[in-house]
């Protein structure tokens, strides 16, 4: 009888579009009124991966990546709030340089 090898559930970051282990990679979801906000992976619906690295964040307010992970519109501007939001957390971690 083989061993079964544990499963590594992987996701796709929407700032630089790399896949990457879900444990590393922080969840998100659109609330009422259309603001992103972190959701770790609790919150229903649809949601999106983001690495907590600067380029990732930069990305994200950029790219258009979001919008097709979510399968709805996202004004630019709430992305950008989101992106910001995540900054201080960025520095936290040590990968905001």
């Amino acid at each position: 009888m083989t061993s079964r090898l544990h499963h590594v559930a992987e996701r796709t970051c929407v700032g630089c579009g790399e896949r990457d282990r879900q444990s590393v990679l922080v969840r998100f979801a659109l609330a009422e009124g259309g603001e992103v906000v972190a959701s770790g992976r609790h919150r229903a619906g649809r949601g999106a991966y983001v690495h907590m690295r600067s380029d990732c964040i930069a990305g994200l307010a950029r790219s258009r990546r979001l919008e097709r992970s979510l399968r709805t519109r996202v004004e630019r501007g709430a992305r950008e709030r989101f992106a910001e939001r995540l900054e201080p957390e960025l520095m936290a971690t040590g990968n905001g340089r």
